[in-house]
């Protein structure tokens, strides 16, 4: 009795299962220089949307603050990281309003500004 030849695309139960457990489609968690580098691309391109001037100092007060909130809803965002709406309704709610505070600008042409820059 020979095997049948199940040919180089045949999926097996095995692999299915491996799959399942191991979570091929997940991705991993960004690294916090990711996530540095990524918060101030992101508050870059919502300040050259609003056409304002953030001094240097503020901008990185702004950045830090921002960095901060993502680190500790990090699951949760790595959770919904292919739901840039949500995303951004996260931002609206939860940055949004403090940065306008420490910027000094108005919290809905911010929040504005930002869900044009990042896509949500």
């Amino acid at each position: 009795m020979s095997r049948p030849n199940r040919g180089a695309y045949a999926v097996t139960k095995e692999a299915i299962i491996l799959n399942k457990l191991h979570g091929k489609h997940k991705t991993a968690l960004p690294t916090p220089r990711k996530i540095r580098r990524g918060c101030s691309k992101e508050l870059y391109r919502t300040i050259k949307r609003l056409g304002v001037y953030i001094p240097e100092d503020l901008l990185k007060e702004g950045e830090a603050l921002y960095y901060k909130k993502v680190i500790a809803n990090l699951l949760w965002i790595g959770e919904n990281s292919s739901n840039r709406k949500l995303l951004a309704d996260w931002w609206d709610k939860e940055v949004g309003p403090e940065l306008a505070g420490l910027w000094g600008l108005d919290t809905e042409a911010l929040c504005k500004a930002f869900r044009a820059a990042f896509g949500g």
